[in-house]
């Protein structure tokens, strides 16, 4: 638990820089982004042991439904860039919506 919750404050920092940070330069925010992946990467496998979510559950619910969030959002963040750099690969020159 205490290492999860280390992590996850370390998440949040990274959370608050993307969502609220005025950034100067566009390689920045994807340094900040790449923090951000590397961590939840970290998390994942600490999530993933038996009985870990049981007790994150039942001690911190808001704990648990902030990582499922953030797991969540980075892999939907990470599909999107994982199809526009296929869709840029196959030489297509705009995205169709």
């Amino acid at each position: 638990m205490a290492a999860i919750r280390s992590m996850k404050a370390g998440v949040d920092v990274i959370f608050q820089q993307l969502t609220a940070g005025a950034y100067v330069c566009p390689d920045t925010f994807v340094n900040n982004w790449a923090h951000l992946i590397t961590r939840v990467k970290e998390m994942k496998p600490l999530i993933s042991q038996p009985g870990v979510t049981d007790i994150i559950v039942r001690t911190d619910m808001m704990l648990m439904a902030d990582l499922l969030a953030i797991i969540y959002a980075v892999g939907i963040v990470e599909n999107f860039l994982g199809c526009l750099e296929h869709h840029v690969r196959r030489g297509a020159d705009r995205i169709i919506i």
